[in-house]
């Protein structure tokens, strides 16, 4: 397994792989223009600020809050975790949703993100508690689920 440093170096390069950690992403919009072959909409970008409201949630118990950018070895197009916390270290997907497909898509990204990073702690992030049912899937699968609560988010560190 590659690890990603504690300390706040910006590359790693182990075994072909390259691992850098980046800015997490500014929100400028809440919404965006989507055109996927089709007549262009407009959609909400609900995860970028559960992202942004998360991230200064962090910083202001005193964290440093990251972005992993992995290009795994052959790949041409890196990958991206949505939050990165070295201290932790804790790697976080968000999802603007709790649907079960938003659900599991995250469970399968923080699988290929985690390959990267010795001993991560992974968290989805959600807007709202999910069903018992999704719960208890992601617990399966040894990651955390974390949503907002009154001021604050359910967090366990």
């Amino acid at each position: 397994m590659k690890t990603v440093p504690q300390a706040t170096a910006d590359e790693v390069v182990a075994s072909n792989n390259k691992v850098k950690l980046v800015p997490v992403e500014e929100q400028y919009t809440e919404r965006a223009f989507v055109e996927p072959g089709r007549e262009p909409y407009e959609a909400e970008r609900r995860e970028s600020k559960l992202v942004q409201t998360f991230c200064n949630y962090l910083r202001s118990k005193g964290y440093e809050v990251r972005r992993l950018q992995v290009l795994p070895a052959g790949e041409v197009k890196p990958i991206f975790c949505d939050l990165y916390v070295p201290e932790i270290p804790l790697l976080v997907e968000s999802k603007g949703t709790v649907e079960r497909s938003s659900i599991r898509m995250a469970l399968g990204q923080l699988l290929d993100y985690r390959r990267f990073v010795e001993q991560a702690r992974c968290v989805i992030l959600v807007p709202s508690q999910p069903r018992p049912d999704i719960v208890e899937l992601v617990k399966t699968a040894r990651v955390e689920l974390y949503w907002p609560e009154n001021d604050g988010f359910n967090v366990s560190f």
